[in-house]
């Protein structure tokens, strides 16, 4: 079962309830934390550890050498992302990523040295270059993630077809399975090893600090 969860911080701005999710993280998140000016930032960090225990059942998390976590039995695979207001995380029964930003304006530069060329030409020609680049974006960090070799694996190593959702990719001979989506102004997406459907889930904040 391929799931999705949303989970938006804002509410975690009352001081009363930020407190209280603070008081749930783990010694090693709260130092995470506290080491981070922004406090949105904070916030995003807050939810994607409690996002994480409640969708894994507070399972003992590892990571490989490239920093991509896992539950320590592989019970289930799970992946997490944050953009500005939104956490998400993944789960699957296979390796999973999935990524969301917030679309805002950006210099097509970013494309132009990053992208595959293919990909960059096809936003340079779109209507919408920003929504067009979002899109590419976001697909492309879920496939990132998916494999788990981080920076290790360049942007332009391979190729998204936006029309039929596709991957041309020599990393290895798996197929995936890529799925778009949008909420208010932003663009996710998750990248998957199998074509079946994706529940998407919205969690409050507010049943994470409250979760035992």
């Amino acid at each position: 079962m391929n799931k999705l969860y949303i989970c938006n911080i804002k509410d975690l701005y009352d001081e009363g309830l930020y407190k209280q999710a603070y008081s749930k993280l783990s010694t090693s998140r709260r130092d995470k934390v506290d080491s981070l000016r922004s406090y949105n930032d904070k916030c995003l960090s807050i939810t994607s550890e409690l996002l994480v225990n409640k969708l894994t059942n507070n399972s003992n998390i590892i990571y490989n050498e490239y920093g991509k976590p896992y539950v320590y039995d592989n019970s289930v695979y799970f992946n997490v992302s944050h953009s500005n207001e939104y956490v998400i995380c993944a789960t699957s029964n296979n390796e999973v990523g999935c990524d969301i930003e917030h679309v805002r304006d950006v210099n097509m530069n970013v494309a132009k040295r990053y992208f595959n060329e293919k990909e960059y030409l096809d936003i340079i020609n779109s209507n919408n270059k920003i929504d067009a680049f979002f899109k590419y974006w976001v697909l492309k960090e879920s496939f990132i993630k998916n494999i788990g070799f981080g920076l290790k694996q360049s942007l332009d190593s391979f190729c998204i077809d936006l029309n039929n959702l596709s991957i041309k990719q020599d990393v290895n001979k798996n197929n995936y399975y890529l799925h778009l989506y949008e909420l208010d102004d932003y663009k996710y997406a998750i990248c998957l090893f199998n074509d079946e459907d994706v529940e998407i889930k919205h969690i409050d904040i507010k049943c994470l600090t409250s979760a035992k």
